[in-house]
């Protein structure tokens, strides 16, 4: 398995250095880079030309669907993407599922790559090596709403939650554009970014903090003043443990998991062989970082400050046993990983 994970190293180099990305190289990793190191302009080209392709594919089709998320959020702002974010996502509804899956031969023919091992989303990426990818998120109707199997679990700060939505937004869609080009949205779009998405500060850009910690479920509802005084410092260090993890995981560089791609808690602390918990004396530290506790937010984001400097101390100073936890967690998932990327080949 090793041996497989050097090969994919060496025949897949990491774009960044050595000029744009391509179908034949891997994407550019901008979004752990920091907040000086935006999408470049590669990735987003990418991106834009699988927009169009999945919008016009699901056009011709007749399957419906809607910009939503990040990719609507930057629609609305400033009729771009988002400058960090790495994919693109589409809403469609869940009595379209097996339509969608059946373009997999037309999404191949045009040179792309559909995947849909994930129940909660069907996925076109850019080629077999470069994954940026297009997100196509089923929704089911339910009592009225439009309920996603997207887990609650995850979010990031400065999201209102993947909740459910009345139907009466999609009832009829309003435009939106993306460079210049006109895109199908729920309406009307500022109650629907404000009451089911972002809050009421959608249109405050706010980068994501990727290696959160503990507990990335923190709604924008919930946050306080006291909390929005910790994220400045929780960025920081969180960059120093991204870059700390990917520059020590052989798992991480292969691209079988990716911050991009998964809920950077529980799941990336068992990829990446990370603690599972601060220590005392890490917690004791990170409560002096906060001005005060004004509420739940604030005590979850004290412990993931606490978790991440934990995980940088043992990036940085190792024990024997953190090695051997570390080493066995790597193997075990490292099988798991490369099982599930070679299987949806």
């Amino acid at each position: 398995m090793i041996a497989e994970v050097r090969a994919l190293l060496s025949a897949q180099p990491s774009p960044g250095t050595g000029g744009p990305c391509t179908r034949e190289t891997r994407r550019c990793t901008f979004w752990s880079a920091g907040p000086g190191y935006l999408r470049p302009d590669c990735c987003t080209s990418h991106l834009l030309e699988l927009t169009d392709f999945a919008h016009n594919l699901l056009q011709e089709h007749g399957i419906f669907h809607w910009v939503d998320w990040g990719t609507l959020l930057g629609a609305v702002r400033a009729g771009e993407f988002i400058p960090w974010d790495p994919d693109v996502d589409f809403g469609i509804l869940d009595r379209d599922i097996d339509a969608t899956r059946a373009l997999a031969s037309a999404v191949a023919t045009a040179g792309y790559v559909m995947r849909h091992d994930n129940s909660a989303v069907i996925r076109i990426y850019y080629s077999e090596i470069n994954d940026a990818h297009v997100d196509l998120f089923p929704w089911v109707l339910r009592d009225g709403l439009l309920t996603s199997d997207e887990s609650d679990d995850v979010i990031w700060l400065g999201m209102g939650g993947r909740t459910d939505f009345p139907a009466r937004y999609l009832d009829q869609l309003e435009p939106v554009t993306l460079y210049g080009r006109s895109f199908p949205a729920p309406s009307p779009v500022h109650d629907f970014l404000q009451e089911h998405r972002y809050g009421p500060d959608y249109m405050t850009p706010t980068r994501p903090i990727l290696a959160l910690g503990l507990d990335e479920s923190i709604k924008s509802e919930d946050m306080t003043p006291a909390a929005n005084d910790l994220l400045p410092l929780i960025a920081r260090r969180s960059e120093r443990l991204v870059s700390l993890a990917e520059s020590h995981s052989l798992l991480l560089r292969a691209r079988i998991v990716e911050p991009a791609d998964s809920a950077w808690g529980m799941k990336w602390q068992l990829v990446a062989g990370l603690p599972l918990k601060p220590e005392k004396r890490h917690l004791a530290a990170a409560w002096k970082q906060a001005s005060v506790n004004d509420g739940p937010a604030v005590e979850k984001l004290v412990a993931s400050l606490a978790w991440i400097e934990r995980a940088i101390e043992e990036y940085e100073h190792p024990p024997r046993l953190v090695r051997l936890r570390r080493m066995y967690r790597r193997v075990a998932r490292l099988r798991l990983g490369l099982v599930r990327k070679f299987r949806s080949r």
